[in-house]
């Protein structure tokens, strides 16, 4: 077999190949790789005994490993969910090649394996795939939504760090929010999830939403990110456009898109620090703690008591509210 690349690989139809998943989904993906002249060796599960009507032999991913040695694996289940501890745990197994949903994930080779594995499904088996340890890189760059030539760059920030100033109420709930001028920038210790919205405001952006947005709403938010400025603190005030961050909050959202300095941007995200936790991470189904720093925020936690290098690389970070 030839050397893997470093960053993304093919499958040929002479080399083996096993799927993970004996239910319906598994072996239905396996037949099909069959029927297109793909070489099945096995199907992996962990209840090898449970599986029924396979085509091919049926083995826990430790029992092939340790007979046939190194494979391609096409994680192929339903829960999406799982993909990740799945693979994990073929990982740890001794497999280097792992197709599957790293739904967690927020790098741009991440993005790539999931639309890697739903050409793989839907029978584009010549794909492009990102080499697994790719899928753990950490790169400011790719938490980027727009980037223009002011220096300003459109990213998503968990709201804790959105602070805002709140005033008395007017008639007008628009006026209940006021631009933070350019020129003096204060501290505000209000997340924008303890501002309060207003119904009048909520229902006219239900409409225009509802009327504009059915297609692209991804753009509009993208255009339309509220300008922000990095405080001594480290959090963003808002320069303008409460009103929509307020709504977004209201419907959930705990990402809010803000246009910033691009070396504010940098400055917030801690890229060497924010990869030397994601090396130690890359290791646990679940953090002992929410990380909300943009690289984690998707990853799911578990509270328990944090092991003191977890804390050390967390420690280092230093940001304030990046857990619950």
């Amino acid at each position: 077999m030839s050397e893997i690349p470093l960053e993304h690989y093919s499958i040929s139809m002479d080399e083996p190949l096993v799927v993970y998943g004996g239910g319906q989904i598994g072996i239905a993906a396996a037949i099909r790789l069959m029927d297109s002249g793909y070489n099945v060796a096995a199907i992996l599960d962990k209840h090898p005994d449970g599986v029924k009507d396979s085509p091919v032999i049926v083995l826990t991913p430790e029992k092939y490993f340790s007979v046939n040695g190194d494979a391609f694996v096409f994680v192929s289940l339903g829960d999406g969910i799982v993909h990740t501890s799945v693979a994990r745990r073929l990982v740890a197994a001794g497999f280097t090649r792992v197709l599957f949903l790293p739904l967690f994930l927020g790098s741009k080779s991440a993005i790539s394996m999931v639309h890697s594995w739903n050409e793989f499904y839907c029978g584009e088996y010549g794909v492009s795939i990102p080499a697994y340890d790719s899928l753990w890189n950490v790169s400011l760059e790719d938490f980027i939504l727009h980037e223009d030539n002011s220096e300003s760059v459109v990213v998503v920030v968990h709201k804790e760090y959105v602070r805002t100033l709140e005033v008395a109420t007017k008639p007008n709930p628009y006026s209940d929010f006021v631009r933070i001028p350019d020129s003096v920038l204060p501290y505000v210790d209000k997340p924008i999830s303890d501002v309060s919205c207003f119904s009048k405001n909520s229902a006219d952006l239900d409409s225009f939403l509802q009327r504009s947005l059915h297609y692209n709403p991804h753009d509009f938010y993208t255009c339309c990110a509220a300008p922000s400025t990095l405080n001594e603190k480290g959090y963003f005030n808002l320069i303008d456009g409460s009103h929509r961050c307020c709504y977004m909050v209201e419907k959930g959202f705990h990402g809010l898109p803000l246009r910033v300095e691009k070396a504010q941007w940098e400055s917030f995200f801690k890229e060497r620090q924010a990869q030397e936790l994601m090396n130690h991470c890359k290791s646990l189904d679940t953090l002992p703690l929410a990380v909300h720093h943009p690289a984690f925020v998707k990853l799911p936690y578990s509270e328990r008591i944090p092991e003191k290098e977890f804390l050390d690389l967390f420690h280092s970070l230093n940001r304030p509210g990046w857990e619950e």
